[in-house]
């Protein structure tokens, strides 16, 4: 009888213990995530170029922002938020391509340009150094919507964090066509990069 009770306070003693080996480990997950503020001071550049020069288009005032949310899980980290900034807020410092451009990207019908932050494939270090992630972006312009790989270069700064991004992308991905001054003799190429510096806040 002794030998039965002890087999027993054995057998449940081996119980607890893996219970007890498991259930920390169990507690102990959890996903990790951040939330960015996106600053005034931040900006979003657009570089293209002509059979005769190159241009740049900056945008001009404060464009509108949702925060960015990250949460860590299944290999990558998911993201929530935008910024998006208006057609006509772009300029191209030339009267006649500032037209022709916001023609082109049909600002009267679609006047937004945004950038919805889809993905990362890691959770960023945030540490002291700048640190280079690869992230996944969808983009709306002109009535499309299409998704976009990209790498981002992320800043711990003074003042926050610096996450710096841009991507070659061509009118025709979007189904445009592009733009030309001056009865067509100066011809924009259909490459265009689009370049995004935003200032965050933790």
């Amino acid at each position: 009888m002794n030998s039965n009770i002890s087999i027993q306070r054995i057998f449940y003693f081996l119980f607890c213990l893996s219970f007890l080996s498991l259930c920390p480990r169990g507690l102990a997950q959890s996903k990790d995530s951040f939330v960015w503020n996106v600053l005034p001071n931040s900006s979003i550049m657009i570089h293209g170029s002509s059979n005769v020069n190159t241009f740049g288009c900056a945008s001009t005032g404060a464009f509108k922002s949702k925060p960015i949310e990250g949460t860590a899980g299944q290999g990558k980290v998911s993201l929530k938020g935008s910024i998006s900034i208006a057609i006509n807020q772009l300029d191209c410092k030339n009267r006649m391509l500032n037209k022709d451009l916001r023609n082109t990207l049909k600002a009267d019908q679609y006047p937004t340009l945004t950038i919805h932050f889809v993905s990362l494939d890691r959770m960023p270090q945030m540490g002291a150094n700048s640190e280079t992630i690869n992230g996944t972006v969808l983009i709306e312009l002109a009535g499309k919507r299409k998704n976009f790989n990209l790498k981002y270069a992320l800043t711990r700064t003074k003042e926050g964090l610096l996450l710096e991004g841009g991507r070659l992308f061509t009118f025709s991905d979007f189904e445009l066509t592009p733009p030309h001054k001056i009865g067509g003799l100066i011809k924009v190429r259909d490459n265009f990069d689009v370049n995004f510096s935003l200032r965050l806040a933790e």
